[in-house]
């Protein structure tokens, strides 16, 4: 499992790692994007959404869009103050979400502020983004 750290020219944080696309790396992908999510400022039950919405991700991911073939989920997560953008990035099957892939904002239901999904090549990139509640 490889990590990056990287600032962006506006000073937002970016983290990067690599995981097993794998059931048993679901709670490690979770863990690392709360924990990248941190230096944002979000609420603790901001996190918590962070934390569930990206667990969900990335089982969907691990157990349809590979099966039981090898492969890796790349999280790419970015904090800025009050805002945070997590990107799953994969090579499995396309997948079909919860919602269209033009729709940019999520029903109220939805833990997520903001959600789009679109095949880059060969990859898979689910974004999420998510903003303090007051």
């Amino acid at each position: 499992m490889s990590r990056r750290l990287l600032k962006s020219p506006d000073g937002q944080e970016i983290r990067e790692r690599i995981v097993p696309a794998r059931r048993g790396f679901a709670g490690e992908a979770a863990g690392f994007a709360r924990a990248a999510s941190t230096p944002a400022g979000l609420s603790r039950l901001r996190l918590d959404d962070v934390e569930r919405t990206v667990e969900a991700a990335f089982l969907r991911v691990a157990l349809r869009g590979f099966g039981d073939r090898p492969g890796s989920v790349c999280l790419v997560v970015g904090a800025r103050p009050g805002e945070v953008e997590v990107q799953v990035r994969d090579r499995g099957e396309t997948l079909e979400f919860p919602f269209p892939p033009e729709r940019k904002t999520c029903p109220d239901e939805m833990p997520e502020d903001e959600a789009s999904y679109a095949r880059e090549g060969e990859e898979n990139v689910l974004t999420l983004r998510f903003r303090n509640r007051p």
